[in-house]
């Protein structure tokens, strides 16, 4: 019994207290806010008790395998403190000394915070190479090694060895984030636009995603129709307190792949496959209202205008292209419910 109310009290201090009606504003000057990252995303993805919290622990079966593919290289002395629970870095391709900048170093940062939140160790498999050649390799030789794929780049130029890499490996998941930042040109040249799309068409394995930003007041961000040819579109909408604009893209993608590894580890199937990850993160999102309205940093404009902006995405555009898929902010709470009720777990 002894155990059972320290455990719980651990647990408790990983979440917020709840804010008052009075709180419920936005107020730069408040130092209540959640500002420990890690705390925020799992609050939002709807693990936001501690009795939910000891639930998602109880399931982890296996240690994810996540590949960072990019040309930043990682610095993993930096991220020394983030390795908790057994979490490890494992160089495939390129070293420490490797390390060109710091980009990418943040970046898995908060994916580690946010598994070690979700009680899910990880194994980050890095791939730092240079030219569209050796990248089309690591992202093959990443596919038939890990269960997830992430980069943290937009790649604008001769992308189809690229493509060719992941249409090879179809159930691996890859993810990439939205590439609001680049060239004026068209998308249909950018490796993101080439991925899955909610007519059915791109590559299936290939997702994109977004932060809804804890300093973004609700707003998404506004999709750059650089012509009528833009063929890039979003798949999936993650909370992320690292993003301090909804344009940041980067970092919702370290928070959807520790819930894809969730998925992964508690599933503990080897063969889990990319549809079948995407399938229960697409079935199982929300819009986190009450969530949003017990942090001090939404209210109820907030919600209302994340609401207005879900809406304006998963309805077509002036070009009749659907640009969101997943109409809602994915919830690992209803995944877990989701994957309950089909048995996976003993």
């Amino acid at each position: 019994m002894k155990y059972f109310l320290a455990s719980l009290i651990a647990v408790m201090m990983l979440f917020p207290v709840f804010a008052s009606e009075k709180e419920k504003t936005l107020d730069k000057k408040d130092t209540r806010q959640i500002k420990v990252y890690g705390d925020w995303e799992a609050f939002m993805l709807g693990i936001d008790t501690p009795e939910k919290a000891a639930l998602i622990k109880m399931h982890y079966k296996r240690m994810p395998k996540i590949a960072l593919v990019g040309s930043s290289g990682l610095k993993a002395s930096e991220l020394s403190g983030r390795l908790k629970n057994n979490s490890r870095i494992k160089y495939i391709v390129g070293s420490e000394k490797t390390c060109k900048s710091m980009h990418d170093v943040y970046q898995i940062s908060e994916l580690l915070l946010v598994a070690e939140k979700l009680f899910c160790p990880v194994e980050i498999q890095v791939y730092h190479v240079n030219g569209i050649s050796k990248l089309a390799e690591a992202f093959d030789q990443a596919g038939k090694s890990a269960d997830i794929v992430i980069t943290y780049h937009s790649f604008w130029h001769n992308v189809e060895p690229l493509l060719k890499s992941v249409a090879a490996n179809p159930d691996t998941l890859y993810i990439a984030p939205y590439g609001e930042v680049g060239p004026k040109y068209f998308t249909g040249r950018a490796f993101q636009g080439h991925g899955r799309h909610p007519d059915g068409s791109g590559l299936r394995n290939l997702i994109t995603t977004i932060p809804l930003a804890r300093n973004g007041r609700g707003k998404l961000l506004k999709v750059l129709q650089r012509d009528r040819r833009d063929s890039q579109t979003i798949n999936f909408i993650a909370p992320s307190s690292y993003a301090s604009t909804p344009g940041t893209t980067c970092p919702s993608v370290g928070v959807t792949a520790a819930v894809a590894a969730w998925i992964v580890s508690s599933a503990g199937n080897e063969n889990i496959t990319a549809e079948e990850i995407i399938s229960l993160m697409k079935e199982n999102v929300s819009l986190p209202e009450e969530r949003m309205l017990n942090l001090v940093n939404f209210n109820r404009a907030c919600v209302n205008t994340l609401k207005q902006d879900i809406a304006t995405l998963s309805q077509p555009d002036k070009n009749n292209i659907v640009r969101l898929e997943a109409v809602g902010v994915i919830d690992l709470w209803k995944i877990y419910q989701g994957m309950s009720r089909q048995g996976a777990f003993d």
